[in-house]
This record gives C-alpha cells, sequence and structure tokens, in this order.
C-alpha cells in the first residue's frame, strides 16, 4: 500500500477547496505562496506530492 503525501493550507471546513497540481520537477511545496494568499481568503487547498515521475 502507497502512502501519498499531502501539504495543505487553510481550514479545511471551508466551503471552497482546490486541488493544486505540481509539474514534473517540482513539488508540493512549488504551490507555498500561492496556497497562503488562497487560503488567507478563505479557501482550503491540498497539493499531493507526485513522486513517481
Amino acid at each position: 500500500m502507497a502512502t501519498l503525501c499531502t501539504s495543505t493550507w487553510g481550514d479545511p471546513t471551508a466551503i471552497k477547496h482546490v486541488l493544486l497540481i505540481h509539474g514534473m520537477t517540482a513539488s508540493s511545496q512549488t504551490w507555498h505562496r500561492i496556497a497562503q494568499e488562497f487560503a488567507s481568503r478563505g479557501n482550503f487547498l491540498q497539493s499531493n506530492r507526485y513522486s513517481t515521475h
């Protein structure tokens, strides 16, 4: 069984949820600055780390 690593920002009970997908040579932390801004506006964001590339 594989483990899925995620980064999250904001309140998980927020009405708006956003899934962020990074590019081939990046990681979930690529979205750190943008995610913080969206989280400050009341959104919940999640980015999964895809290590199969």
